[in-house]
């Protein structure tokens, strides 16, 4: 005869790991989202920087 108090404990462990195992899923889906957004963010900073540049260099020569 199978205890009940232990065929519910099963249970709560069984979806004890599911949860965590999302809960890391998620974690993981975020840091990709937060590496993707650091590279964006470099790229935009990056051309930014180099729009800027070019600018100046256009603008130079004539205050000159």
């Amino acid at each position: 005869m199978e205890n009940p108090w232990l065929r519910g404990w099963g249970f709560f462990l069984f979806f004890y790991q599911k949860i965590l195992s999302q809960k890391y899923r998620i974690k993981e889906i975020g840091i990709l989202i937060n590496t993707k957004a650091k590279e964006n963010i470099s790229n935009l900073l990056r051309n930014i920087d180099t729009t800027l540049s070019k600018r100046k260099r256009k603008e130079s020569p004539q205050k000159k």
